[in-house]
């Protein structure tokens, strides 16, 4: 019974971090370019830079997470069904 509720425990820590990680994927960009626009203008503005970085960052992390769902899955069923036939 103790070895159950430590998975359960374990798994609902996992998916708590992963929700984490995935807001804090999601807003960080966004309070990056609010916090690189400049109070006052200074005749340069960088905020259009860093909304094209971070735009190109938060892409980049959407398209790994999806192949790491896809390569984590496929790993799974591969070896489920090795386990399966011996």
């Amino acid at each position: 019974m103790k070895n159950s509720s430590f998975s359960r425990l374990l798994t609902l820590c996992l998916s708590f971090s992963f929700v984490g990680a995935l807001i804090a994927a999601l807003l960080g960009p966004r309070m990056i370019t609010w916090y690189a626009e400049p109070a006052v203008d200074m005749g340069f503005n960088c905020a259009p830079t860093v909304a094209w970085a971070n735009s190109a960052l938060l892409k980049w992390q959407m398209w790994g997470a999806v192949a790491g769902i896809l390569l984590g899955f496929s790993a799974l069923f591969f070896l489920s069904k090795r386990k399966k036939s011996h």
